[in-house]
Order: structure tokens, then sequence, then C-alpha cells
């Protein structure tokens, strides 16, 4: 059953029922109003008693506190050359000072690296607490030797994200290269995290 949504509209800067607020008598079930002045949108809700439910407009995407977009995730060390990726993808939400980046590269060529090794490019610099933050990190090809797996970890005051090769009994060490490359040239890196910036 198809209906139509009417909408009223008001650039009262009033904001009182009756004048820049519609009343329950102002407006039928369905119908929505604007006040463009505000940048605020109403309707008529029936549960319980007739009342009008504002809907702004100015909204968290519109303060300071909020921010989205993309960032460019690569891998990083001291020393590093010749990477090549065919996917850099990079997106983030910023709420107050909560940031939640996700990523994903696919390389085309591990290139040569000397160092420790990270994943750079985060959008904001990590703050003071907590000293570090576990990122939820995926690989494919990348070969970090028998019963070892890969972990990664934001620490406090860092724009990138340390790369560790964590042993059997779950030992943390740095991941670093010495001119060797511990992934393959088709090594795929997929991950989020979530922390508290500077």
């Amino acid at each position: 059953m198809a209906q139509t949504i009417q909408l009223k509209r008001s650039a009262n800067s009033t904001m009182t029922s009756g004048n820049g607020i519609p009343t329950t008598g102002d407006l039928e079930l369905g119908e929505l109003a604007i006040n463009t002045y505000h940048g605020k949108l109403y309707t008529k809700a029936t549960v319980g008693a007739d009342h009008i439910v504002e809907i702004s407009a100015n909204t968290i995407e519109d303060s300071d506190d909020y921010s989205a977009g993309t960032w460019t995730p690569t891998i990083t060390a001291p020393s590093a050359t010749s990477i090549a990726y065919s996917v850099q993808q990079g997106y983030y939400i910023r709420m107050g000072d909560l940031v939640t980046c996700n990523f994903r590269m696919l390389l085309t060529e591990n290139g040569t690296t000397y160092g420790a090794l990270s994943i750079g490019g985060l959008p904001y610099t990590a703050g003071a607490t907590p000293t570090r933050q576990e990122c939820s990190l995926t690989t494919g090809d990348v070969t970090i030797g028998s019963d070892n797996q890969m972990a990664a970890m934001l620490t406090n005051g860092a724009t990138s994200i340390a790369l560790y090769k964590q042993n059997p009994s779950n030992a943390l060490s740095v991941l670093s290269s010495s001119g060797s490359t511990w992934f393959e040239n088709t090594a795929e890196f997929v991950g989020s995290i979530t922390y508290r910036k500077a």
C-alpha cells in the first residue's frame, strides 16, 4: 500500500511549540515538518498521547566529534624499497577520541625491507592510554616460520601498527627484516583496529 509523505516547512527562528516547532494539530500522521532555519525535522507520533518527535539534521556528522574518511595503509620499515600494491584500502570513523580503522592491502611486489615492520598511514596518532592496543589481522601468503603466528599492535603515541611474531608459547618478538622478506609478492593483509587518538 503506497502512501505519500507530505512535507510542511517553516523558517521561523523561534523554537517554541506553535512557532518553530509544530504542534500535534499542525501535522497529520505521516506528515513531516522541516524548520529550514534550524535544520530540524519533525513528525507526529501517536504512541500513548499524540506528540511531536524531533529528528535533528544537525547530527553528530556535522560536529567536531565525528569524522569519517579514507587512509592509505602501507608496509613500513626503517628502510623499505620497491614494495608495490594492487590494493591499498583504508577506511576510518572517528567519534570523539575513539577511532576505528579498517584496511586491506594486496601486494604485487614485496620489495626489500630492513628493520622492524609495521603497517603505516593511520589517520590519527594513538593516545597515551592504553599503552598497547591489539589489532585484528588476517594475512595470506605470509611465512613467519612453522608454529608461529603474526600479531599486530598499536603502541601509545604511534602512527603505525607494529607487526610481531608470536611463537607457540605466546612470546612476542618484533617482526624485523634484514633484506629478506616475510611475505610473498602476493601477500594480503586485512585488519581492523579501534583506538583512542592523541
